[in-house]
């Protein structure tokens, strides 16, 4: 077997599509997953396309090891909050906030990989300069070794490059 990825950090929304694909255990055998304690708490069902709610237990995967689950500190949380400008902030919700929050206090933070599909994520780490440490559901479903066909925008690589430039652009025009 091929070494996982270590250090992937999800939030929610990537959660809740790869439940939602039927590909969360795949991506358990294939990846090191890190989960925030409030994206745990966010991420509790799906909706199939006819409006069914399926429900998502992640308890047996942090209880068996395969999912790791962190707190976010208010400290963590105040030292992103610094960093994001203000006008940015209404659009930060507290999963995103918490798994980024988390993951910028880790060191090295580069040996750490968020995979989002919030534009914010990608916007803050673009003006931050750390692009690369974002990874969009496209991109990790590639690198899994499963076919990434009819994702919504939010969930391409295409849309990740794109919002982490405009961060960039941002950071550096302030």
């Amino acid at each position: 077997m091929a070494k996982k990825l270590r250090f992937l950090l999800f939030d929610a929304d990537v959660v809740i599509e790869a439940w939602r694909r039927g590909v969360w255990r795949h991506m358990l055998t294939q990846c090191h997953i890190t989960l925030v304690d409030t994206v745990v708490d966010e991420a509790c069902f799906f909706e199939e396309p006819g409006g069914t709610r399926q429900a998502i237990d992640l308890a047996p995967d942090i209880t068996s090891g395969a999912v790791r689950v962190e707190t976010t500190s208010a400290a963590q949380l105040q030292d992103l909050v610094e960093l994001v400008p203000e006008s940015w902030r209404p659009e930060l919700h507290p999963g995103e906030a918490a798994s980024l929050a988390w993951m910028l206090s880790q060191s090295p933070v580069e040996s750490w990989l968020i995979c989002s599909a919030d534009h914010i994520v990608f916007r803050i780490l673009g003006k931050l300069g750390r692009s690369e440490c974002g990874v969009s559901l496209e991109e990790l479903l590639e690198l899994v070794g499963r076919r990434a066909s009819t994702l919504a925008r939010h969930f391409t690589k295409e849309y990740r490059v794109s919002v982490s430039r405009r961060g960039f652009a941002d950071g550096l025009a302030r």
